[in-house]
């Protein structure tokens, strides 16, 4: 089988454990920033109201009202302090903090400015669930392709956790997740060779889990994932069109069927920018 594409992925190992947890949607993110616009280098007025909090309060209360559309750009710092009456230093404080927050994003160059961000997906770790799901139900189109499908050894990480034997073949299968038709995740997903004949052979552009349930009568009982931060080498930013450096979100997972029998070995890179971590957690009471 030819390979497609080879991309070096890091191993669960050497990774500090990042837990993100985002309770506000996209839409209240803007709002919750202008309520809390603050910024200490320049003061106006009686009431202590700072110059960039009078930016950032009004360019949040744009974007959550729609009048900044997605994808819209918001000027140059030159143009927007024109218009707001403000100090280029005011609105560069304002912009860093929408960026901060995912808000907007920044392009430097002859054609840049500042462009209001396109939807974070809102990864869910209490559920699996497939992202082609995931995406529709927050309603965002999505988009795969395949760039490496073969067969390969176990070894490692790989072995270990689908209690394998070093040398036993598994399939890997490397892909692009696209929301909206942008990259959002790498994937490079590992199943054993001797449970999923012909695995190679089924359509691999959705959700895998449906092709396990569907073709072998395999479902997901339950996963494990461990989530730390990975800072993107060239190939995975160019893969995932991010500058070399950018942190990603890294989630290492081993799934199990309902007899506790491990089926699945992944790695996942999701774009920081575009992804927010949830989590729900329950306390015991009393």
């Amino acid at each position: 089988m030819q390979e497609l594409g080879r991309v070096r992925l890091p191993s669960c190992k050497r990774r500090e454990l990042l837990w993100c947890i985002e309770v506000a949607s996209y839409r209240r993110v803007p709002q919750k920033i202008a309520a809390e616009a603050v910024g200490p280098e320049v003061t106006e007025g009686s009431g202590g109201e700072t110059a960039s909090g009078r930016v950032l309060a009004a360019m949040a209360a744009r974007i959550a009202t729609g009048e900044y559309a997605v994808g819209a750009r918001l000027g140059v710092e030159r143009a927007l302090a024109a218009e707001f009456g403000v100090p280029r230093s005011a609105v560069r404080v304002a912009l860093g903090r929408l960026e901060e927050d995912g808000v907007v994003r920044r392009v430097r160059g002859r054609n840049g400015g500042a462009y209001v961000s396109d939807r974070r997906v809102e990864r869910d770790l209490t559920s699996i669930v497939g992202l082609p799901h995931l995406l529709k139900a927050q309603g965002m189109i999505a988009g795969t392709r395949v760039i490496r499908a073969a067969i390969t050894e176990a070894a490692g990480l790989v072995a270990g956790s689908l209690h394998l034997a070093p040398g036993e073949l598994v399939f890997q299968i490397l892909r692009i997740r696209l929301a909206n038709g942008a990259p959002i995740s790498l994937e490079s997903a590992h199943f054993p060779v001797e449970r999923f004949p012909g695995l190679l052979e089924q359509p691999l552009g959705g959700s895998l889990y449906d092709v396990l349930a569907e073709s072998y009568q395999v479902k997901a009982f339950e996963a494990t994932e461990r989530i730390g931060v990975h800072l993107a080498d060239p190939d995975e930013a160019l893969i995932l069109e991010v500058e070399p450096g950018s942190p990603l979100f890294d989630v290492c997972r081993v799934t199990v069927d309902p007899e506790g029998q491990a089926f699945e070995y992944s790695i996942d890179l999701f774009r920081s920018d575009r992804t927010l971590i949830y989590v729900r957690s329950f306390g015991r009471g009393g």
